[in-house]
């Protein structure tokens, strides 16, 4: 920090913010370290950070990704 401004993704995670006025209606419906679903009302948000071609199985944690969410989101109603 002392030499300048970092770049790029740090530390990892995602997060959400919701305004105030909004907290009564709103729900976190999973937190992970590759996505955070939030339900404000009916509205279903879903924040995703996908890894990058250049990883190591990119195409495996893509699917496990995508597969989480589905899971995740196959209750809600």
């Amino acid at each position: 920090m002392s030499r300048g401004c970092l770049r790029g993704r740090p530390f990892g995670g995602v997060a959400m913010f919701v305004k105030n006025r909004l907290a009564d209606v709103t729900r976190l419906v999973t937190a992970s370290t590759r996505y955070i679903i939030v339900q404000v009302g009916q509205l279903v948000l879903i924040n995703v950070y996908l890894p990058c071609t250049t990883t190591p199985c990119h195409n495996e944690e893509f699917i496990d990704c995508l597969a989480n969410i589905l899971n995740d989101i196959s209750n809600l109603q």
